[in-house]
């Protein structure tokens, strides 16, 4: 097994947080081990334009096999010789903030979620422990916020969330839709500090709390994986869906989550704490914001301004992470940017024929109609491996 003063161990670089983790880990000088479940994650892994112009030599990227990280000793291979993990994975679900449905039971879900972060914390403490110095967790703004305030029923009243904000432990039966999922972050949030206060082991835990993330997915090789998530309301926004139920005003960028984790590893920055990362927004300005850097699309009727998403409003306290990492969120304009810019690129990929390519460039921006040309002749190779992205937030 590899040993490296610097290394990363990375679960989850095939899901969208967990790549720009990679991408980052790699541009600031460490090596990262790709905790993997196959060698279909590799290939869409090198495939991608921002691993290809960084060109990592063996010695900088490379793998472990991980079939299953719920079973006890999954990482025992994995961990050896690593000074830092990063645990982006996260039990897959179909869930998102539009509801669909979880594919696997609401227990299991869970329990994978505890199970995952448990062994992870185990496999450190048993085989590595002279060498791991700082784990850093992938949690999220779920686990600290009570399901009722995403969907604007909390009240305006009372002190702000902050990055010491905790729930109880949940129970089943868990809330239809997106329950179960907010319910194995608050589990393996609350599970892995209970395990480091009862171990204390010699390495320490830094959880980071995003906002829903937006931003350019650079494995989506389709619309339907790039609206999986956040993002997707973005859209269904864009092209006048109208809904009634409050969702969260509050996000984060891509960029800005995957540059956290690797700020987090900083020796200077004191461990076992958390760090929240949200900015306040408004649904409605999305119109605004896209309609301003996309008109012609507006103008020849693919989005239109009639679509309605009223937004909840949370006290949200993410003043510390700017003041101990130093790290200066992305405005909202650049994000609901980027996301319909690739959507736009997406969509016309689909298409196909040069005839649609050329009416594409009509309305697309020319800052954006270059990074459309240098990405699309990669779109279908990532689009085969979709299978292998792991939910994250």
């Amino acid at each position: 097994m590899t040993s490296n003063r610097n290394l990363i161990l990375l679960t989850g670089a095939t899901g969208f947080i967990g790549f720009r983790v990679l991408v980052e880990a790699l541009k600031a000088g460490y090596a990262v081990r790709c905790a993997i479940r196959s060698s279909q994650a590799i290939k869409v892994i090198l495939s991608t334009p921002s691993i290809r112009a960084l060109k990592p030599s063996e010695h900088q990227l490379y793998w472990a096999f991980v079939p299953d990280m719920a079973v006890p000793g999954a990482f025992d291979a994995a961990v050896k010789g690593s000074k830092y993990i990063i645990h982006c994975a996260s039990p897959a679900s179909n869930t998102n903030v539009r509801g669909s449905a979880p594919t696997n039971s609401d227990e299991s879900q869970v329990q994978t979620a505890i199970n995952s972060m448990c062994w992870l914390l185990q496999s450190a403490y048993k085989l590595n422990p002279s060498t791991v110095r700082r784990i850093v967790f992938t949690s999220s703004l779920t686990a600290i916020i009570p399901p009722a305030y995403f969907k604007g029923q909390g009240g305006l009243t009372g002190p702000a969330f902050d990055a010491e904000s905790r729930l109880p432990m949940p129970s089943a039966p868990f809330a239809s839709g997106s329950g179960p999922h907010a319910a194995s972050k608050i589990a393996a949030l609350n599970a892995s500090e209970s395990w480091v206060r009862h171990f204390r082991p010699p390495f320490d835990l830094v959880s980071i709390l995003p906002a829903g993330v937006w931003g350019r997915h650079e494995l989506a090789g389709t619309t339907d994986e790039l609206t999986k998530g956040s993002s997707g309301v973005v859209i269904d926004l864009l092209r006048g869906q109208r809904n009634d139920t409050p969702i969260c005003g509050s996000f984060i960028g891509i960029e800005d989550v995957a540059k956290a984790h690797i700020l987090a590893l900083n020796p200077q920055v004191s461990g076992n704490q958390s760090f929240i990362l949200s900015s306040d927004m408004t649904w409605e300005d999305t119109k605004v914001i896209a309609q301003r850097a996309f008109p012609t699309v507006f103008d020849k009727g693919i989005f239109r301004v009639d679509g309605t998403q009223e937004s909840a409003w949370i006290a949200i306290d993410a003043s510390k992470t700017e003041r101990v990492l130093g790290l200066k969120f992305q405005s909202f304009e650049h994000v609901v940017t980027d996301v319909v810019s690739q959507w736009l690129e997406l969509s016309q990929a689909r298409l196909g024929s040069r005839t649609n390519q050329l009416a594409f460039f009509l309305f697309v921006p020319t800052a954006k109609v270059f990074e459309f040309i240098s990405g699309v002749a990669l779109m279908e190779t990532k689009g085969m491996y979709a299978s292998e992205q792991t939910e994250e937030t």
